[in-house]
């Protein structure tokens, strides 16, 4: 456990896709069976658990620590977990009572139950240094973040053992931790896993960024169209190996997803776009993509939104491979196969007539899209996206000035800066604010930002700082919907800070009623 911390601290500091790619290498070259396996379960979400909820680490810490001295200090730290993995005692050292390796740990947190789950935690908390102690409690908490996609853990090992990112990522599916059969053929002692054993995973096709500028070179004879739909790109498995809805990184998204699976009557893959519906059943309507949020996180308020999927390729058909074939084939396969099941909870993406794709994108509006992609009708589905056979045309991005009003600081390791800003718009002269923003910001700016608001700090609510409203920001984003769940009552898709107005006065911040005028759906 504790070498798996160390991996976790590490990547937590480390800001590159190679350096991470390179630590997740070494762990897997340096730890042995089955530790690594589980390791490698961890990094890819195969372990997820929620049995450490707060109400949890504060028993356990009420076990150790002086509850006075907890509170403050909580009050200090910000994070539950994080606190309690400062603040435990380290015991003195004991022949008989060595760390637990990942390969107890995991597959213990899986089949625990919460009533359990306080005295497994005391017991490998006793054997743990801080590191490992916090590593272990947000990974019960469900909270751990390693921040690699399971793309990128596919890419570390297929660059350790000197095989192709598409068949780790097409094999790995089929397999369960701790990994054995895909260690062995990673090092040369046995055959490449059957990618058949499972729901298999197909790497998406990606689709390269579209000048406008650039349409009147495509050939309508040549290239098809359809809406960029703004939900969740999914690819839809089912078969006698299982069901499985995987996310763009190969992420399993089944449990946030079941209806969807169960829905698809098929023996093969299909590809499409989850979106929330406005109603329950057909005909769909899609409604805001903020309602996914819920339906991610697998909350109760979640389970209750409806959803559907707008299908737009085919990939599998039985034992068929279609992804060799031209895009026009895969898409006829696709509308057969749906003109004979007419499967629940789907609708067709249609097709979209290339020679007036700029009328059409240029009078984009509502909840739902995004902006076009482009498809040449003669084009295999390339994971690699070589020769730019599918283009993503996206509407314009809008923007609003507002006024800094909090930031979030980053906890755990590697948390010395701010991970989301929130800025408001004037209504009735207070502001309002508008909801969590990344920082798109060159790393200089963002340092600038970030001693600004260090130095206009007025109050601070655990790892959150208020500051004076004395700083306009711009805050870019993708599209506005109404929404009954924040304060201001909309919902941003994509908010970032684009850019910081240092000499800009804060009455010169946009007023809400601005940015409601530009709400959708």
């Amino acid at each position: 456990m504790n070498r798996f911390a160390r991996l976790a601290e590490a990547l937590a500091f480390m800001a590159s896709d190679t350096g991470k790619r390179r630590l997740i290498a070494d762990y897997i070259a340096t730890t042995p069976d089955p530790d690594r396996g589980w390791g490698l379960a961890v990094l890819l979400g195969a372990v997820a658990v929620r049995h450490a909820r707060p109400a949890v680490l504060r028993a356990l810490a009420a076990r150790r620590t002086d509850p006075v001295l907890f509170t403050l200090s909580h009050g200090f730290v910000g994070d539950v977990a994080e606190t309690v993995a400062l603040m435990w005692p380290d015991p003195p050292p004991r022949s008989n009572s060595l760390p637990p390796p990942m390969a107890e740990v995991a597959p213990a947190l899986l089949s625990a139950d919460r009533a359990g789950v306080e005295d497994l935690l005391e017991g490998w908390l006793d054997t743990l240094d801080a590191t490992g102690r916090y590593t272990l409690l947000k990974l019960a908490a469900g909270s751990l973040k390693l921040d690699v996609s399971p793309r990128l853990v596919a890419e570390a090992l297929a660059e350790w053992g000197g095989v192709d990112v598409h068949a780790v990522e097409e094999c790995r599916h089929g397999l369960t931790p701790p990994y054995g059969p895909l260690f062995a053929w990673l090092e040369r002692r046995g055959p490449r896993p059957a990618a058949g054993q499972g729901p298999v995973f197909r790497p998406f096709m990606p689709a390269a960024p579209f000048d406008a500028g650039a349409l009147d070179a495509l050939d309508p004879a040549q290239w098809a169209a359809e809406w960029q739909w703004d939900g969740l790109r999914v690819q839809l498995v089912a078969g006698s190996g299982g069901r499985a809805v995987y996310g763009r990184q190969g992420e399993d998204l089944t449990a946030a997803f079941p209806d969807l699976a169960e829905a698809l009557d098929i023996d093969g893959a299909v590809e499409g776009e989850i979106l929330a519906a406005a109603a329950d059943g057909p005909p769909f309507a899609p409604a805001s993509a903020a309602l996914l949020q819920p339906r991610l996180k697998r909350t109760a308020r979640g389970r209750a939104v409806p959803v559907f999927v707008r299908l737009f390729d085919m990939l599998a058909d039985g034992g068929e491979d279609l992804r060799p074939m031209p895009f026009a084939v895969r898409r006829a396969r696709l509308e057969r196969w749906f003109a004979g099941r007419s499967p629940a909870l789907a609708a067709l993406s249609p097709l979209l007539p290339l020679a007036e794709a700029r009328r059409l994108h240029t009078g984009i509006a509502g909840a739902g899209v995004r902006g076009m992609v482009l498809k040449r009708r003669d084009a295999p589905y390339d994971p690699a996206g070589a020769g730019g056979a599918w283009l993503a045309w996206k509407r314009a991005t809008r923007s609003v000035r507002a006024v800094l009003m909090y930031a979030q600081r980053a906890g755990g390791p590697g948390g010395g800066g701010y991970e989301s800003y929130t800025a408001g718009l004037w209504r009735g002269g207070a502001l309002v604010p508008l909801g969590k923003a990344t920082a798109a910001l060159p790393a200089d700016a963002r340092r600038e930002l970030d001693r600004w608001i260090t130095a206009a700090t007025t109050n601070r609510f655990g790892p959150v700082r208020e500051v004076a409203p004395g700083l306009v920001v711009v805050v870019e984003f993708d599209g506005v919907s109404p929404s009954a769940r924040t304060k201001c009552g909309l919902s941003l898709r994509g908010p970032r800070i684009a850019a910081v107005l240092w000499d800009t006065p804060v009455d010169a911040a946009a007023p809400l009623a601005e940015l409601e005028a530009l709400a959708e759906g």
